[in-house]
C-alpha cells in the first residue's frame, strides 16, 4: 500500500466486512459456523497484511444494484460497510 489514504480506506472496508460477518447468526449450523470462521480468518489476514492486485475497470451486471444498495445503507444502516 503506497498511499496512506488508500491504505486507511482499505483497512476500514476490511474491518467493516469483518464486523459484518462477525454479527451473522449461524443458526447452530456447524457448516455455517465453519464457513464464517474461514471468512473471518481471511479478512484478518487481509487486514494484517493487505496485498492489492489492481485491475482494469470492467462493466459488470451487478453494478446496476449498487445505487439502490447504497441508498438502503443510508437509511437502514445494518452494516459498517455501507
Amino acid at each position: 500500500m503506497h498511499n496512506k489514504r488508500h491504505s486507511n480506506t482499505w483497512y476500514r472496508l476490511m474491518a467493516g466486512l469483518y464486523l459484518t460477518f462477525d454479527s451473522v447468526y449461524a443458526a447452530d449450523s456447524q457448516p455455517m459456523t465453519m464457513h464464517l470462521r474461514n471468512v473471518q480468518a481471511g479478512f484478518r489476514r487481509v487486514i494484517e497484511q493487505p496485498e492489492l492486485h489492481p485491475r482494469n475497470p470492467q462493466d459488470k451486471p451487478v453494478v446496476r444494484y449498487l445505487k439502490d444498495t447504497l441508498k438502503m445503507g443510508a437509511y437502514f444502516n445494518e452494516s459498517p460497510i455501507y
